[in-house]
């Protein structure tokens, strides 16, 4: 009978062990994802490079260089070249059509 006590408990601890790991793996899974989803998103990002701001309105290289040559505003700091989010979306604005 003792040996199923402390097979009782020991079975016990493990699972008590294993919902612990797989709650805080999820957890920090979860957290991960989040964090990628706004670092791929450029949710806090007032300045985006030529590739996310590409990606950000999901279009490519070529046509973003298009809408560069068409007027939108760009910068460059020591060789980096940038894009306004906000100026992004307010070129995209100016270009509504109906």
């Amino acid at each position: 009978m003792e040996n199923a006590n402390t097979f009782d408990d020991l079975s016990n601890l493990f699972k008590e062990a294993f919902e612990n790991f797989f709650r805080e793996a999820t957890l920090k899974g979860y957290q991960q994802g989040f964090e990628q989803a706004q670092r791929d998103a450029n949710v806090n990002n007032e300045y985006l490079s030529f590739g996310q701001a590409a990606k950000f309105v999901s279009i490519s290289r070529n046509t973003l260089s298009k809408w560069i040559e068409l007027g939108l505003p760009t910068y460059a700091i020591d060789g980096k070249k940038i894009i306004k989010r906000s100026e992004l979306q307010n070129f995209i604005s100016q270009h509504k059509i109906n």
